[in-house]
């Protein structure tokens, strides 16, 4: 079967349905969301976050998200490419109005990935793990990611948050070029969520981690990230201070840093001091 007679059979048994603002909303109300999130839908975008930090005329306190069915120009950390093919994933990202920068900015984003792991344990989905400090994995490949930027110049600190899912990305005849990813029919034969009701999943779970950010009740990261953790006690490789190193991961402290073993002592590292990760 070639991708586009797969792709067609995902649209028809509603795998890959077309994204759909008001399909989306309804979902969300059957999730018990009733908040009437502004939704934008579009066809194709640069990246899902760069468009939400680039609106304009937005009421105070006014939350949007921003589902695209293609990016061009997927963002991951420092500037990486993320790869977003057409109409096969999940790229999604909401605009949050936050306070300015605080402690807990630390393990934001951790307590993002555990609440995604979570969310796809209920649906279903089998052996995740996560990667820190932002990607969704399993043993066989990258799942998804986050990434979460604050808006420049933005006085009342709003913050972006943005999701990949990979849905049916196997699909595509470009997939054997992109070692180390896996994605959830592979994961879950079978998969039958459409992307709409996905959609709603994520911004549903995005948004009630976002509010308990807001209300300063995020708790203690260590707990609930070691049962995922996929480095801890793995050699790995990294970039810190422009040297490359290796250690044994010890996993992650209160703060989120990642503790490292290397050569006799633990280091304690931030997601903004560490590059290149990898087992």
């Amino acid at each position: 079967m070639n991708l586009s007679t797969r792709t067609n059979a995902g649209q028809e048994s509603g795998v890959l349905a077309l994204l759909d603002a008001d399909i989306i909303q309804g979902f969300l109300a059957k999730q018990g969301v009733d908040q009437g999130y502004r939704i934008d839908v579009l066809q194709s975008i640069t990246s899902t976050n760069d468009y939400l930090a680039g609106l304009e005329g937005l009421e105070p306190g006014e939350i949007v998200v921003c589902v695209a069915e293609h990016q061009t120009r997927g963002k991951g950390r420092f500037g990486h490419h993320w790869w977003s093919p057409p109409g096969v994933n999940l790229y999604l990202s909401v605009r949050w109005p936050a306070q300015p920068w605080r402690t807990q900015d630390e393990t934001l984003g951790l307590w993002m990935l555990v609440a995604f792991a979570r969310l796809l344990e209920t649906l279903g989905v089998e052996g995740i793990r996560l990667k820190w400090p932002n990607d969704i994995c399993s043993e066989s490949g990258k799942l998804g990611g986050i990434l979460i930027e604050r808006v420049p110049g933005s006085s009342s600190g709003c913050l972006v948050a943005g999701v990949g899912l990979n849905i049916a990305m196997s699909w595509t005849g470009d997939f054997q070029a992109q070692p180390g990813w896996t994605d959830l029919v592979s994961l879950q034969p079978g998969w039958k969520t459409c992307k709409n009701e996905l959609a709603a999943h994520v911004i549903r779970t995005l948004t009630g981690m976002l509010a308990r950010f807001d209300r300063g009740s995020l708790g203690n990261i260590e707990h609930a990230w070691n049962p995922y953790d996929l480095m801890r006690d793995r050699k790995v490789g990294f970039i810190f201070q422009d040297q490359d190193m290796s250690g044994v991961v010890q996993g992650i402290d209160e703060q989120g840093r990642i503790m490292i073993r290397v050569k006799g002592e633990t280091l304690h590292l931030h997601s903004t001091h560490v590059h290149d990760i990898r087992l």
